[in-house]
């Protein structure tokens, strides 16, 4: 068990790596630093030649809520109202993105409550995702993930519908994941 920077965790299960998002008291919310050094881990790991697939999931009741809001409003009082800080981060989280589509390893999103836009896209950029029965899903008004699963405002997904549209692989009983 290794504790990363920026708020998650890896676990290595043999030849499966566990990443697990650890800031379950703010609903796993991707900060830039949490991006930045997921996006290092995936391709370290991708690069592993121990690692034969790489796991994604957040901690506590939430997979992820999204980008972290109050970092970005946070730079609201910038010289430029924030807008270097926004889309240094929306440029990072898409190189992230992309960094999970093209990993070598297959990268599986085990989604255990809700995830909402950037944390609904990072489920859509994963190879597979396996959904609780508490998982839900929300995008914002078109997210197209590069694995081609589109989530429509004011459109939530359920594990069940998500099952029966044949975008996710709903295993409910059978994958225990953490409370």
């Amino acid at each position: 068990l290794t504790l990363g920077e920026g708020g998650h965790v890896v676990d290595d299960r043999g030849a499966v790596s566990v990443v697990t998002l650890n800031r379950p008291e703010a609903r796993n919310p991707l900060s830039l630093e949490l991006i930045e050094t997921l996006h290092r881990t995936i391709s370290e790991l991708g690069s592993n030649d121990c690692i034969r697939a790489i796991v994604i999931t957040g901690a506590g009741t939430a997979f992820s809520s999204g980008h972290d809001l109050k970092e970005l409003t946070s730079h609201r009082n910038d010289s430029d109202r924030g807008r270097e800080f926004f889309a240094k981060t929306m440029n990072a989280c898409s190189d992230l993105m992309l960094a999970v589509v093209s990993s070598p390893k297959p990268v599986i999103a085990a989604v255990n409550g809700i995830a909402t836009a950037a944390g609904c896209q990072l489920v859509a950029s994963c190879d597979l995702a396996v959904a609780s029965q508490d998982a839900r899903f929300a995008g914002n008004p078109l997210v197209t993930g590069p694995k081609h699963i589109r989530f429509y405002a004011g459109f939530t997904l359920r594990d069940t519908d998500g099952f029966a549209l044949g975008t996710l692989a709903s295993v409910l009983q059978l994958l225990k994941l953490p409370d």
